[in-house]
């Protein structure tokens, strides 16, 4: 199954789960313009348009619009939600960890990361988990 319908289908169940359109986002380490851009097939999902631009923020907020944009566009907010498409394999010009982890920090409940192949998908996990056993490694503290 291609990364666009993953994606559309997540949304659509979020939607008929009750989940409004405000808590609900799709971002891209790519632009609409990027050949690997999930985004770039974004348009509406049950009749709600697909909007990522500072212009439509307000509108996503107010339920008439669904958040699809970039990484770097969406960061500083947040969603209940997210969907993080076209992750690829480790840094690449235009994405880094950095990128990755501004991406990941964005849901508040629910996070979906959908990775270009089953490589990139790999390397996540890994960093994930590397990462959480870091995080138990230096938050204890002896007793």
């Amino acid at each position: 199954m291609q990364r666009w319908h993953i994606a559309r289908d997540q949304m659509r169940d979020l939607l008929d789960a009750g989940i409004p359109a405000s808590g609900i986002a799709l971002i891209s380490p790519w632009s609409l313009g990027n050949a690997r851009s999930t985004l770039k097939h974004c348009s509406t999902i049950h009749g709600i348009p697909m909007h990522g631009e500072a212009k439509n923020v307000t509108d996503w907020r107010e339920n008439r619009c669904l958040w699809a944009s970039t990484i770097k566009s969406f960061k500083g907010m947040e969603a209940t939600h997210v969907i993080v498409t076209d992750l690829p394999a480790g840094d690449q010009p235009g994405f880094t960890t950095s990128d990755l982890f501004v991406a990941i920090t964005r849901a508040k409940l629910q996070l979906t990361l959908i990775g270009e192949s089953e490589r990139a998908i790999r390397q996540i996990k890994q960093l994930l988990q590397n990462s959480s056993k870091s995080q138990n490694a230096t938050s204890s503290t002896p007793t």
